[in-house]
């Protein structure tokens, strides 16, 4: 097999993944990397040996082990930040639970009023998509962006992109209602509230669903949409794209940005992270306040004092013995590059009839992939017709040969439902029809022209979700071979899935 010029580590990953990783496997093939990133033996040896020779107290308390943590956690923020590129001087790393708590902190936290837009791209996490509910809550609007509608804005002079319709029947935004006021009548030492209404505009770097890379230009030229009186903030989900891609944020000026240590390293599997500039990190105010994000407080008298950035954004004791944890995974930095191999192999499946066997979502097929495709491989399973085989079933039978990938689709509908040719309202119906019941949850029938006659229309059944192989910093090439051969053996000319097929698939409900 001809492997690319940049794979393997200089010839190494052979002999690091059986040193790191191969030894808990089984002979398995794990190829669910965007999911969770596999922890090294090294990592946990190190971590295990760190725990047995030190003893590590609560960092708000001032004996010798508080003193050790509160420099171990000190040293993880100063390491996470130089990872990016950047340091205190210039950045605040606040740490969370994950990189969903993130999200929560930045939602609750972000001056929101009735003069501020929340404007996202349809391809996003549910954990971004849900900053509209709290946006929408203090007064925002609020909405969807298609990527062209992105480009279009950022190269024109409106001062808000062109909204896709978020109501049935309506046209834009949504309005949020009346703006709830955040009281600030308290000494937190930040700066005084923005002068100028802020907005928030979210991307993801990578997604997560078919691994799509974003513009990271988008950054710079949003923001440069600001003007008196309007800031454009920007966020960026970096929690798909910085586990197989640099992220430096002096060249990529993001106000804002989130990411899970476990999807880096494995281990821990605890700690989040938002990453955020300082003048941007100023103007986050928290509703709710606890232990540790303030130096004081009284209990009858409604007062209290914050503490400085980063604490004052996060509350209660961290969790502080995995962030110890931080240290030997911030050694571990690999990358990946055997997606073209992957991405060719699973391609050339074809049935006796020609008919290809793999649909790729994503922009594999673009003459430019390199740059704007990740390591992912996100598909569906064809059939000698065309039409789909169960993703589920799929999975299921994978799995039980050693082959691990994800189904569904993957916490992320606008890129998986708009891939799949599905429409929101669609969605919503037919959870109605099932009074919210996701066990059975692959197939949707829906109404579509007819290909013979377009001026007739046809009920077809579509899939709900599909098959993601993700690659990480140790996926081998063997790994995408056993992907391959499992498929080329048991598929290529299987016969239509029947209704026993379709029963296997639904023992058990997609997450997301």
């Amino acid at each position: 097999m001809a492997y690319a010029s940049d794979y393997g580590y200089g010839g190494r990953i052979d002999a690091l993944y059986d040193e790191e990783i191969g030894s808990r496997m089984s002979g398995g093939h794990y190829l669910d990397a965007t999911g969770a990133a596999l922890y090294w033996n090294s990592q946990a040896k190190a971590y295990a040996a760190d725990l047995t020779a030190h003893v590590f107290g609560n960092p708000h308390s001032a004996n010798p082990p508080s003193l050790l943590t509160e420099a171990r956690v000190a040293e993880a923020r100063r390491g996470v930040l130089a990872l990016f590129g950047v340091s205190e001087e210039t950045h605040e790393l606040v740490l969370t639970r994950s990189g969903t708590g993130a999200l929560n902190l930045l939602a609750d936290a972000f001056p929101w009023s009735a003069n501020s837009t929340f404007a996202y791209t349809l391809s996003n996490h549910n954990s971004v998509l849900g900053i509209r509910s709290v946006a929408g809550a203090r007064g925002a609007a609020h909405g969807a962006v298609s990527e062209e509608g992105v480009e279009a804005w950022l190269a024109g002079d409106a001062p808000e992109p062109e909204f896709l319709p978020c109501a049935d029947g309506g046209a834009g935004a949504c309005k949020g209602g009346a703006a709830a006021q955040v009281s600030d009548d308290v000494s937190d030492g930040a700066s005084d509230a923005p002068s100028a209404p802020s907005s928030l505009f979210a991307f993801p770097a990578k997604d997560n669903y078919n691994g799509q890379l974003f513009p990271l230009s988008w950054v710079a030229r949003a923001q440069a949409k600001s003007t008196s009186r309007r800031t454009w903030r920007v966020l960026v989900d970096a929690a798909a794209y910085v586990p197989t891609s640099p992220l430096n944020l002096t060249e990529v000026p993001a106000d804002f940005v989130i990411m899970s240590f476990y999807k880096l390293f494995g281990l821990p599997t605890g700690v989040g992270a938002l990453i955020a500039r300082r003048e941007a990190a100023a103007d986050l105010r928290k509703t709710y306040w606890g232990g540790g994000a303030i130096f004081l407080a009284t209990a009858a008298l409604d007062w209290h004092a914050y503490r400085g950035l980063p604490d004052r954004l996060e509350d209660g004791t961290l969790p502080f013995l995995d962030i110890v944890a931080l240290h030997e995974g911030l050694r571990t930095g690999t990358r990946t590059r055997c997606v073209p191999t992957a991405r060719a192999r699973l391609r050339g499946l074809r049935h006796a009839n020609g008919a290809a066997l793999v649909r790729l979502f994503g922009r594999h097929g673009d003459a430019d992939a390199a740059r704007v495709q990740g390591a992912t491989l996100t598909f569906l399973l064809l059939d000698p017709r065309g039409e789909p085989y169960s993703y589920r079933a799929a999975a299921a039978e994978l799995a039980a040969a050693g082959v691990y990938v994800r189904s569904g689709c993957t916490c992320n509908p606008g890129s998986c439902y708009g891939g799949l040719g599905l429409r929101d309202e669609e969605i919503r119906r037919l959870a109605e029809a099932k009074h919210h019941n996701w066990t059975n949850w692959e197939w949707i029938q829906v109404t579509r022209p007819s290909p013979s006659d377009p001026a007739k229309t046809v009920d077809v059944t579509l899939p709900l979700g599909a098959l993601r192989a993700s690659l990480g910093a140790m996926s081998r090439y063997e790994d995408v071979e056993a992907l391959a051969e499992y498929l080329e053996r048991h598929y290529v000319d299987r016969a239509p899935d029947g209704a026993a097929v379709n029963a296997v698939a639904l023992a058990q409900p997609d997450q997301c």
